[in-house]
């Protein structure tokens, strides 16, 4: 169970790397869309620009959705929560359902985005010339370490939860 425990924390850790590439995206939205409004001001527009605020864009929330799902930070209204509140086991079960929910969910997004990306190989975006599917990726490999952030959330929740919890009570 330790080992266990010792591999969530390691991909904890790592999951660290979407939070800062996020704001990587975030950033650079911000910068961009900064030269654009002042380039509007004298009367140039670059056609490449709102096709690029899109792209980064996607990627800030594509880049999220695995670190959200590690750090289990998603925006919820807890109503399980308000409604049984003194009911834990009850609470704990509804939790089990909605990470087993989000995990098949999240599993099965994979493969119609797999199957954009690779429908849309030969494609070139618009005004910046780049494969669409090179932007289509961000979702199928989002989703990929959304699911194993998923799992190892799951093993916690059975495992080792269950070790701390008994750990506690033998004290």
């Amino acid at each position: 169970m330790k080992e266990i425990a010792k591999i969530c924390e390691k991909v904890e850790k790592c999951y660290k790397f979407f939070f800062y590439l996020s704001g990587a995206f975030l950033g650079a939205l911000v910068i961009l869309t900064f030269f654009i409004v002042m380039a509007r001001l004298f009367n140039f527009s670059p056609k490449w620009g709102d096709e690029l605020q899109r792209y980064l864009m996607i990627g800030m929330v594509f880049s999220a959705i695995p670190y959200m799902a590690n750090a289990k930070t998603f925006l919820v209204v807890d109503l399980t929560a308000i409604f049984f509140g003194k009911k834990k086991e009850f609470n704990r079960s509804m939790i089990l359902i909605g990470e087993v929910i989000f995990l098949v969910f999240v599993i099965y997004l994979i493969f119609p985005c797999m199957e954009l990306t690779l429908k849309n190989v030969q494609l070139l975006t618009p005004a910046l010339r780049w494969r669409k599917a090179a932007v289509y990726s961000f979702m199928p490999i989002s989703f990929v370490f959304a699911a194993i952030a998923e799992i190892k959330n799951l093993l916690k929740f059975f495992l080792v939860d269950k070790v701390v919890k008994k750990a506690g009570e033998a004290h």
